[in-house]
């Protein structure tokens, strides 16, 4: 069982996202569907709290790249916010960074106070998802952060091949 949550809102046009604890491959999957299906709607901007992350791997970065993508592909802006430095550098050091704004708002900001406060119906991302479906998303991320900076390349394409052959495998059972 996972310690981690990732909680989820749309306030206005805004999607607010709540990191606590451990970015993984456990809740990738979710979280990427969730994301790609509002990035579709009408959300305008997506916003992400790493004040209470962990950590996160490199599954679950490459899930934020593919989101960031997405977004800078349809010219709306992704911010993280309350990233602290270990954070911040481990979107840094796989080239993802420039894919968001970064900020720290005041505790006191009124505008993030009505947000967050306003944001109706926050539901909880839960991990999960089948083999197949996990190991497609793995591939993706993987793919995505080797696109995004060549450096990562030979950091990952073990990685890519390891699972390119688990989905040949899991197909032909």
């Amino acid at each position: 069982m996972s310690e981690s949550q990732i909680t989820v809102a749309i306030a206005d046009d805004i999607a607010l996202i709540r990191l606590i604890g451990r970015g993984t491959h456990e809740h990738s999957q979710n979280l990427r569907d969730f994301c790609l299906e509002i990035v579709d709607s009408e959300v305008k901007k997506i916003v992400m709290d790493l004040s209470e992350c962990a950590t996160m791997d490199s599954t679950f970065m490459g899930v934020l790249a593919m989101i960031g993508l997405r977004m800078r592909a349809t010219k709306r802006p992704f911010e993280i916010i309350n990233a602290d430095a270990p954070r911040r550098n481990l979107l840094t050091t796989l080239g993802i960074d420039k894919l968001f704004s970064f900020s720290t708002p005041e505790a006191d900001d009124p505008v993030w106070a009505s947000l967050c406060c306003g944001a109706g119906d926050p539901k909880v991302v839960k991990a999960g998802g089948d083999k197949m479906e996990r190991a497609q998303t793995m591939l993706e991320s993987h793919e995505a952060l080797m696109k995004i900076d060549r450096s990562n390349i030979p950091k990952f394409k073990d990685v890519v091949q390891f699972l390119k052959e688990d989905i040949k495998s899991i197909n032909s059972k």
